[in-house]
């Protein structure tokens, strides 16, 4: 078994980076979790600085992961996970984005040894687009509402594919 552990980035300030709020939340979060044996970011800098403050050395900073439209972050700020899936399900432009978030993960958890895992770090919207394009037959309404700030989940891959989800909550 391998697993990724999907988060949204910390709590940021108007410029867009970590606020030291956030910074603080990033690094009580990073002390309960990992190991981890790669970590993935967003380009953004809230993303990057929540995986340092974490504790982690960032591998590799992915443009897929800073991408998204505005319907799926709306739909994760308002109706959750059960909203996303739904346009993940469709065909326009949220499930072209949500595929591309899917293609990243497989290749990230195909790169992992078994028995490891790894830690991305992106926003929201992206989570909850990853997670219901990875694992399309979940039940939106029982992962309950979009993550929060350091939130996210963590997502079991054996013999290609993926098999579990587990909501992270803060």
């Amino acid at each position: 078994m391998r697993y990724i552990e999907h988060r949204r980035h910390s709590i940021r300030d108007a410029s867009g980076h970590l606020s030291q709020h956030g910074v603080t939340l990033a690094r009580r979060v990073g002390a309960t979790i990992g190991p981890f044996e790669m970590t993935f970011t967003s380009p953004k800098p809230r993303a990057f600085e929540t995986a340092i403050a974490m504790g982690c050395a960032v591998e590799d900073q992915l443009d897929v992961l800073a991408e998204w439209t505005d319907d799926i972050s709306d739909a994760a700020d308002h109706g959750g996970f059960a909203a996303v899936g739904a346009l993940v399900r469709g065909n326009g432009a949220a499930a072209k984005v949500a595929r591309a978030y899917r293609r990243a993960l497989f290749d990230i958890a195909r790169s992992l040894g078994d028995g490891r895992a790894a830690l991305v770090v992106s926003h929201s919207g992206v989570v909850e687009g990853s997670v219901m394009a990875c694992m399309p037959g979940l039940d939106g309404l029982a992962l309950g509402h979009g993550v929060g700030y350091c939130e996210g989940v963590r997502l079991a891959f054996e013999q290609d594919d993926f098999v579990s989800a587990l909501i992270l909550r803060v």
